[in-house]
C-alpha cells in the first residue's frame, strides 16, 4: 500500500520518520515547512543540478524555520507556498538534468 508506505516515511515511525528526524535536529516537533527545508537543504542544497533561483529560496528559508510550525497552520502562507514551489521546481530540475544526461 503506497499510502501507508508514504505515511511511514513522513511520520509513521517515532524515531526513523522524516518528521522525527527533523524534530530531533530542531528540538521541536517536525512540521511541513521544516521537512521541506531539511530535505531541500540536504538533497538539493549543493547540487549542480538545480538552479540558482532554487538555491536562493533554500538560503532565504533558513531563518523562517524558527516559526515553521505556525506557518503550517496558515492556509496560503506565502513563505510556505514559496518553499513548496521551490521544492517541486528543484525536483523537476534534477529529473530534467538526469533525463538530458541519458538522452545525449
Amino acid at each position: 500500500d503506497s499510502h501507508f508506505e508514504s505515511w511511514q516515511i513522513i511520520a509513521g515511525h517515532h524515531k526513523k520518520s522524516l518528521q522525527a528526524l527533523v524534530g530531533k535536529r530542531e528540538s521541536e516537533a517536525g512540521n511541513w515547512f521544516g521537512l521541506l527545508y531539511h530535505v531541500m537543504k540536504c538533497a538539493m542544497g549543493n547540487s549542480s543540478r538545480i538552479s540558482e533561483d532554487t538555491k536562493i529560496v533554500i538560503k532565504e528559508s533558513k531563518p523562517l524555520k524558527v516559526d515553521g510550525l505556525s506557518r503550517c497552520y496558515c492556509r496560503g502562507e506565502p513563505s510556505t507556498l514559496r518553499i513548496e514551489e521551490a521544492y517541486l521546481n528543484g525536483l523537476y530540475e534534477v529529473m530534467e538534468s538526469i533525463r538530458k544526461e541519458h538522452h545525449q
